[in-house]
């Protein structure tokens, strides 16, 4: 060890666990040029192995939801049962999955000390979000239920919520409707939203005395066995001016983990204006709920005349309270290349601000391009990021350019644009970004999620759709496309047609999440052999480098090895699981990285590594070298950045980098100790 190697290490031996130290020094190389960032994948489940709890094998399934410490949800069928018996509801990490329900088996009470019956049909619709949604490992889903005392029409359907092992019943047919005294549920919407341990859900009510007088529908929400009613059809609106009352709503609300659920509804009153009975509503309570919007209201700050006309979908909401909608507009001043826009607004201040309007300069295009009639789906993140789908007109604009996946928050940048190079296709490959693309996700971190179709080179009915997202340097990469051949444990697989996920999503509103915090990516993949699996893609990697410079994370913006003189004892504060480190390569050919983990998982992290070796171009070994564990060579780079991600490695941090020189290269001692951030995931919860 050089002096200045045990200075870093005495160093470090004294710095709290919060800061991370690095010893650096660059051996210089070749310039790596990354044309395409594979993505490491593994299999969650996959067909003909044993499903946990049936002892039968899997045969399909839907598309996996997935939280942000990377638990899994998804539901599918066995084969080998009868049509009674063959679905269920698995839930828990790769390798560890459990049984959560499966039709045949008792369907627990809202004790969770017996059953109220015998789960007969767990409607596995995607459309209708069910049967589950997830967030930090709570989970609900919709079922019907048949035994002793059950009628079908009557009592025969239910959600149920709760955590691996503790499933319980939420909400029934022919049970009391909370908040509505006198009445029981007379139908339940086969979705819920669950955020945190907080179900929504859609509903109606009926006075089991009165059968003749019509159902009212409204929206509930709350914790199992804490469920109270936010609105109720006929009662007033919120805030609304008075006499504005709820009319029907049909819709699932989002809501957060706080319980504001934030809600679309048809509207009644006295006014005969029909243009006036569709209102957007925010709230945590039915005695807190405001109006956000309503039709035929002035849209604030606008121009002339221009007005709400209609919402056809729910707000995406946040943890922050923060709304997104989107909405068609109608008056003197509107046009058919000007009716469509995505408003924002929050609780605190419930006046919604123009986002963006169809007619207006793209952002991110050249000069002239503009949004075209704006899609009604949209995502927004924790950050307030809000993604959605555009068509384009104006100049340049052709068949062949015509639409766009833009995301933004003060500002707004296009994602992937119809025409564009595909990455990690060949060249001429583009993106089709058809009506096949209607929404796309997107976390906490800005990353975008989404599926397309392709057209050009080579592109048939074999190969035409893919899975792509931007990884944390906020660049474009593929994860999956039919035709692909994939690894799962050993078993090599040609990806055939229906890659899905759930694309609907911001992570913050209750639906289901597909591309948690942590960059993995979870989808449905179906073999032309006839097989399908759950798999777990990491985006963007477990570690490596590239010659772009970051977009997120606490290091962005660093000067580390760019100014002069160069910095030293240059520190902050440990923050998270994903990180990024610049360096300079001066002579040689090789970098070398030493890394050290606070926490006991040595073995898990060396293994998360080698997920990526051959993709990234390292090699990763057990290191001896002083305080660290874990040596990464890489054999050519020049100037770079080192990413890492180990988010999911469950009790691992990453506390340090050291790079050792190659004989004859530059001095420890010019360099001295550098101490770098990193960003913490929200959810990690370490």
């Amino acid at each position: 060890m050089t002096e200045n190697e045990g200075d870093c290490a005495a160093m470090k031996r004294g710095w709290r666990k919060q800061l991370i130290t690095a010893a650096m020094v660059c051996a210089g190389g070749v310039s790596v040029g990354w044309s395409q960032i594979q993505t490491a994948s593994e299999p969650v489940a996959r067909s003909g192995t044993t499903a946990p709890g049936t002892g039968l094998p899997h045969l399909n399934f839907q598309s996996p939801a997935m939280n942000n410490v990377g638990r899994f949800v998804f539901a599918g069928e066995v084969s080998g049962a009868s049509s009674t018996t063959n679905q269920g509801v698995w839930a828990g990490t790769p390798g560890n999955l459990q049984l959560v329900a499966r039709e045949g088996a008792g369907a627990p009470d809202a004790a969770g000390t017996g059953t109220v019956g015998t789960f007969n049909f767990l409607s596995l619709n995607p459309f209708e979000n069910n049967p589950l949604v997830e967030s930090q490992s709570h989970i609900a889903f919709f079922g019907f239920i048949e035994g002793p005392g059950i009628s079908f029409g009557v009592n025969n359907t239910g959600i149920w919520s709760g955590t691996v092992g503790d499933i319980r019943l939420v909400a029934r047919t022919g049970d009391a409707a909370p908040g509505v005294a006198g009445e029981t549920f007379s139908l339940i919407r086969e979705a819920a939203f669950i955020s945190g341990a907080i179900v929504a859900f859609n509903g109606q009510t009926k006075n089991p005395l009165l059968p003749a007088q019509p159902a009212k529908s409204g929206v509930w929400a709350g914790t199992q066995g804490s469920i109270v009613n936010y609105a109720l059809e006929g009662e007033q609106a919120g805030n609304a001016p008075a006499g504005v009352l709820y009319g029907f709503n049909n819709f699932t609300p989002t809501v957060n983990e706080s319980g504001f659920v934030a809600f679309r509804t048809n509207l009644t009153d006295t006014d005969a204006n029909p243009a006036n009975n569709r209102g957007v509503f925010l709230g945590d309570a039915k005695a807190n709920i405001v109006m956000i919007a309503r039709g035929d209201d002035a849209v604030p700050g606008a121009v002339g005349d221009v007005r709400f006309s209609d919402f056809v979908t729910q707000p995406a909401i946040n943890a922050s309270e923060q709304i997104a909608f989107h909405a068609s507009l109608n008056g003197a001043d509107v046009t058919a290349a000007s009716n469509t826009a995505i408003f924002r607004a929050t609780y605190s201040s419930p006046t919604p601000t123009l986002y963006v309007r169809e007619g207006d300069q793209a952002g991110g295009l050249a000069s002239g391009v503009l949004h075209g009639e704006i899609q009604p789906a949209i995502t927004m993140n924790s950050a307030g990021d809000v993604v959605f789908i555009t068509d384009l007109t104006g100049t340049g604009v052709t068949g062949a350019n015509d639409r766009a996946i833009f995301k933004g928050n003060g500002s707004i940048a296009p994602v992937a644009r119809k025409g564009d190079q595909a990455p990690g296709t060949p060249s001429g490959t583009t993106f089709l970004l058809n009506s096949f693309t209607t929404s796309a996700a997107v976390n906490a971190g800005g990353q975008v999620a989404f599926t397309s179709r392709l057209t050009g080179t080579g592109v048939n009915v074999s190969n035409q759709t893919g899975l792509w997202a931007l990884d944390p340097f906020n660049q474009l990469v593929k994860v999956a496309r039919e035709g692909d051949t994939i690894d799962l444990d050993g078993i090599s697989k040609t990806i055939g047609f229906g890659l899905s996920f759930h694309s609907i999503s911001g992570g913050g509103e209750g639906r289901q999440t597909s591309f948690n915090n942590s960059s993995q990516l979870a989808y449905a993949a179906p073999f032309t052999d006839g097989t399908q699996a759950i798999i777990n893609a990491r985006v963007g990697g477990a570690a490596r480098i590239n010659a772009n410079a970051p977009t997120l994370g606490a290091s962005v913006g660093n000067s580390f090895f760019t100014g002069s003189p160069l910095p030293i004892n240059t520190y902050g504060a440990v923050t998270g699981d994903i990180g990024y480190l610049k360096f300079v390569v001066v002579s040689g050919n090789q970098v070398k990285i030493l890394l050290d983990f606070n926490g006991t998982n040595t073995a898990g992290a060396i293994a998360e590594l080698n997920r990526h070796a051959a993709i990234y171009g390292y090699t990763v070994q057990p290191s001896s070298f002083s305080t660290f564990d874990a040596l990464i060579t890489y054999a050519n780079a020049s100037q770079e950045y080192f990413y890492w991600n180990f988010a999911n490695i469950g009790d691992v941090s990453l506390v340090g980098v050291q790079m050792t020189p190659e004989p004859g290269t530059i001095s420890l001692g010019l360099l001295g100790c550098l101490l770098l951030s990193r960003r913490r995931r929200r959810a990690r919860g370490v």
